[in-house]
């Protein structure tokens, strides 16, 4: 709260603590948003080598 206080130059304890609530909202959505986009990411990851794996096993056991 010290640092959203001294950042907008208010003493009311009120608006301190509001803006301050906005600011850890804001930045739990912006940690949800990179964890969604980092789990789509390694589940893509996932399945190409999952893919790989099954045309590695293809190739060795032949026709």
């Amino acid at each position: 709260m010290k640092e959203v206080q001294s950042g907008t130059g208010t003493a009311d304890p009120l608006r301190v603590a509001i803006l301050t609530a906005l600011t850890i909202a804001d930045e739990l959505y912006r940690v949800r948003e990179q964890h969604a986009a980092l789990g789509k990411s390694a589940g893509q990851g996932i399945e190409s080598l999952l893919d790989v794996t099954s045309e590695v096993k293809a190739h060795q056991n032949g026709p």
